[in-house]
């Protein structure tokens, strides 16, 4: 066990003696056992390095051994200055130990008590509480900084872990729950939704039916979509919904080349809002960069010290997650804007199409009209003849009158 050290040492008779060392975490104390030269042999620093010092089963501290208890300090020997250690070292070594120890142990009895505290809660609920469950989350995450960060140590933390992990997993039966009576009554909305999309579009049909009316009636649904408390596979299916009557509402007011504009242009807006966006993340990914850059700058000064590299790892750990964070969102967004960018390739080639099409259609029209013109057919040899001689006749008439 580290809690426990067996030293040996000299008197200044030059005398053998053996100490025995156990740290008392709970109360910051330390056992200081003092064996006398007649006990200090062999077999009984045998015993005490073999079986009392590993804690094994039944190896209980002899009564030979004297028990002075004092307060644990970093500063001061708890064995007094007329013995001399055989290895000195090997206690200052032990001290710093101990101090990160009785250190963890502190911060793991506060974790204990926030933890108890949000037990206590969570066991009172009846239904899902996010509120709760983020507090557990951050909770959580600031253990597992510290473990990071060598403020705590590991086997101190088995216990939380379990008692946390119960706790989330009650929390997660309580979303389960909640989710499937949210599920329930998202289902019934989204039917009630559909219902009025599909009664729009049947009256869309009808010749007397108001458009214009019909498109304000289209938005308060829509409206509504976004106020209604539904789950994310419904809301995109009425999205979709939405989206074609109000198309085709427009195609019937106004026409498909006015539908089709109205389309590209929210669909412009969107790729520039996504464009945006990339770049304020991927410049803040860059300042995440330099700054981990200057952590590891420090970390290679040879004026480093341990709590300062502590801090350095810490921070390098939290830019790094965040920067984890920032990249998947990145790759989110850009896959988003490829998208946006097809769609309004499409868009584009369907117009250009149709403007093909309309001008083609324009010139078969022009083409036909000549084809149906009648053709005027030459004269023949005899009606040339016959035109020449109805001319002279009328010249000869002129002159005689």
């Amino acid at each position: 066990m580290k809690r426990r050290l067996v030293l040996k040492g000299k008197d200044p008779e030059g005398k053998a003696h053996l100490f025995a060392l156990e740290l008392q975490l709970a109360e910051k104390k330390l056992h200081v056992f003092t064996f006398d030269a007649e006990h200090s042999t062999d077999e009984m620093h045998h015993m005490l390095i073999n079986e009392w010092r590993k804690g094994e089963e039944g190896a209980s501290m002899p009564p030979e051994g004297k028990l002075d208890v004092q307060e644990f300090s970093i500063t001061s020997s708890p064995i007094p200055e007329t013995y001399e250690l055989e290895d000195p070292d090997r206690l200052s070594e032990r001290a710093l130990e101990w101090q990160l120890l009785i250190l963890s142990h502190h911060i793991k009895q506060q974790y204990e008590a926030d933890i108890s505290f949000i037990q206590d809660r969570v066991e009172a609920l009846t239904a899902f509480d996010q509120t709760l469950w983020d507090e557990l989350k951050t909770k959580w995450s600031e253990i597992t900084d510290n473990i990071a960060g060598g403020d705590i140590k590991r086997h101190h933390t088995f216990g939380l872990k379990r008692t946390v992990d119960k706790l989330f997993a009650q929390l997660k039966k309580l979303k389960t729950e909640e989710y499937a009576k949210q599920k329930a009554a998202a289902e019934e909305s989204y039917k009630t939704f559909v219902n009025k999309i599909e009664g729009i579009n049947s009256r869309m049909l009808l010749p007397e039916e108001n458009l214009r009316a019909l498109f304000d009636e289209l938005k308060i649904v829509q409206k509504r979509v976004k106020q209604a408390d539904l789950t994310h596979s419904f809301r995109n299916a009425l999205w979709k919904r939405l989206d074609k009557t109000f198309q085709a509402i427009k195609e019937k007011r106004f026409g498909q080349a006015a539908a089709t504009e109205s389309k590209d242009g929210k669909l412009s807006g969107r790729l520039q809002g996504i464009s945006s966006s990339l770049d304020r993340l991927l410049k803040s990914l860059d300042r995440d960069k330099k700054e981990i850059a200057f952590q590891k700058k420090r970390l290679s000064s040879p004026t480093l010290n341990v709590m300062t590299e502590q801090i350095c790892n810490t921070k390098i750990q939290m830019i790094e997650a965040r920067m984890a964070s920032k990249q998947k969102k990145i790759d989110g967004l850009t896959k988003s804007k490829k998208g946006v960018e097809k769609q309004l390739a499409k868009i584009e080639a369907k117009a250009a199409k149709q403007a093909t099409q309309a001008e083609n259609t324009s010139t078969v029209g022009v083409d036909t009209e000549k084809q149906n013109q009648p053709e005027q057919s030459p004269l023949t040899t005899q009606q040339k003849q016959a035109t020449e001689t109805n001319q002279s006749e009328l010249n000869t008439e002129t002159k005689g009158e």
